[in-house]
């Protein structure tokens, strides 16, 4: 009887194995891979060689940097956190939104020398912006921001024409030392002199520049406290078309709110040049969040300021 061929190779590798294990020798058979074993086989060997071949489609790297992130688009100016933006006319700033509760424009008009009017108040027609609820309720001044068309202005007063002049000429050489007593230009022409100055600084804004400065008018010798100084800004726009004139009332954490009368008034008077010069020096002393409102955040204003074209 014949066996199928299948069988003889089990029986011959079955003799051999037995051979083997009488003998103690080591053995190792190679088995015969199964149609599983193959087809596997041959997936692995297609597999191999198609990525291979997608390996040599693929374009060869470079050193071309990958291309960047797109940036999430800015929004349009717009006036930092904690503060709220105003456009009169053709004026813009930026003012902090604790320093008032609201804030008014009007159109002041012209007063000229035919109008019966004192030298101090001939002035061109102008924007004035006044301030509702401003943050300090108790104080001489009112908080006002002026904006003159420097040419009209020039056109009617001599007066202003000097403070002018005087102005564009400190711009232009911007000493560090101011002296307290240096009389820096103001407008508005007030029926009173100015006494002194403290934390002078150039300011620029975004149409020009300007100085600010505290100080305190007055038409007698009287002591310097928080209900009489103020805060003012005095400034011109790059094509000198525009004067900007701002007056803040603020308090300093060195000054009284309300001064008392000199126990001697004359010896007050006889010393009041030095009095002056030593609360110039005291103030400028302060660091500028020792002030309501903080001179930070004014002089923020002020750089926010714009003439719209």
């Amino acid at each position: 009887m014949k066996y199928p061929r299948i069988a003889r190779i089990l029986a011959s590798l079955g003799l051999i194995a037995l051979c083997a294990a009488a003998c103690k020798l080591p053995f190792s058979p190679t088995p015969t891979p199964d149609a599983a074993a193959t087809a596997a086989m041959q997936l692995a060997q297609t597999q191999i060689a198609l990525s291979a071949t997608q390996t040599a489609l693929a374009p060869a790297p470079t050193d071309a940097p990958l291309p960047a992130t797109a940036e999430p688009t800015l929004p349009p100016d717009a006036p930092a956190p904690g503060t709220v933006r105003y456009v009169f006319w053709n004026f813009q700033f930026d003012m902090p939104d604790y320093l008032a509760q609201d804030v008014n424009y009007v159109i002041v008009p012209a007063v000229l020398e035919g109008d019966d009017a004192f030298p101090g108040t001939i002035q061109p027609e102008y924007l004035s912006i006044t301030f509702d609820g401003y943050i300090i309720p108790d104080a001489f001044h009112t908080p006002e921001i002026r904006v003159y068309p420097v040419q009209e202005f020039i056109d009617i007063s001599q007066q202003a024409t000097d403070m002018f002049e005087q102005l564009n000429y400190l711009l232009t050489i911007r000493p560090e030392d101011i002296p307290y007593d240096a009389g820096l230009p103001f407008i508005p022409f007030w029926n009173a002199g100015q006494i002194f100055n403290a934390q002078a600084k150039f300011v620029d804004f975004q149409s020009g520049s300007g100085i600010r400065f505290l100080s305190m008018y007055a038409q007698a010798v009287y002591p310097v406290d928080n209900y009489n100084i103020f805060f003012t800004y005095q400034g011109l726009s790059a094509d000198n078309a525009y004067f900007i004139s701002m007056v803040l009332p603020i308090n300093s954490a060195a000054l009284p709110m309300h001064a008392a009368d000199p126990a001697d008034y004359e010896a007050f008077i006889n010393t009041f040049t030095t009095y002056l010069q030593e609360t110039s020096a005291l103030l400028n002393a302060e660091a500028p969040e020792r002030f309501t409102p903080t001179l930070s955040a004014l002089d923020a204003m002020i750089a926010s300021m714009q003439i719209i074209p």
